[in-house]
Order: C-alpha cells, then structure tokens, then sequence
C-alpha cells in the first residue's frame, strides 16, 4: 500500500504528524475498547512506542 503511495504523500503526512502537538494525555480518556496495531517491521513507529500507547488506554490491547 505504502509503495503505490506519492512520495509528496508520505512527506506531508509525516510532516503534519510532526507539527502536531502531543495528544497521548488524551488515550487515558477513551473508555471504550481499543486496538492498537503494531508490526516489528515498522519503520515509522517503533513497536514499544506502540505498546507504551496501548498501556495507557483503559480498555486498549
């Protein structure tokens, strides 16, 4: 999927993730369930980043 994807894409949405401001507070909020998916082959966010979110929802895996 990433591969077909314009280079100009990536850019810009990496870009914007960047800028934007911390919202990690916020996951202690959400009270429904949730899943946080998470691969050791990804390049963008690493896997312990991802456990370390999933930590902090209520009902999250």
């Amino acid at each position: 999927m990433i591969i077909n994807t314009p280079i100009n894409g990536i850019i810009g949405a990496l870009s914007g993730m960047a800028e934007s401001p911390d919202q990690t507070a916020l996951f202690e909020k959400i009270l429904v369930s949730a899943l946080i998916t998470a691969g050791n082959a990804d390049q963008i966010i690493p896997l312990d980043k991802s456990r370390a979110l999933a930590d902090k929802l209520e009902l999250g895996e």
